[in-house]
């Protein structure tokens, strides 16, 4: 249970799958945009389907890994590594589109 003043706290683990639930319901409402994304993009319904089955498989696998993760090493390096994995991968995102649009641009 989680007091206002501290005296009761959850335990890593439940705080954890606290935080997964609503994560859950927030990739739920995403997966609608991406369906309906995909589907105008052409993508027949069985084709849409397997995707969303990988990544929820993928996401499964990040989630049975990572709990062990998070209890063992400091929470400050997992979200400083996490966070500058994400600002490499925007950025070769950015460099991919970018030499897209110039290919498309050039012709």
């Amino acid at each position: 249970m989680l007091h206002l003043y501290g005296m009761y706290r959850l335990k890593k683990s439940s705080e954890l799958i606290i935080v997964r639930l609503f994560l859950a319901f927030a990739l739920a409402a995403i997966d609608t945009v991406w369906v309906l994304y995909m589907n105008s993009l052409g993508l027949s319904n069985s084709a849409i389907g397997f995707v969303t089955s990988i990544l929820i498989i993928i996401s499964l696998i990040v989630l049975i890994t990572s709990t062990p993760i998070l209890e063992r090493f400091n929470e400050s390096k997992i979200l400083l590594y996490s966070i500058l994995f994400s600002i490499i991968s925007f950025i070769l995102l950015y460099i991919k589109y970018i030499s897209i649009f110039l290919h498309y641009a050039t012709c």
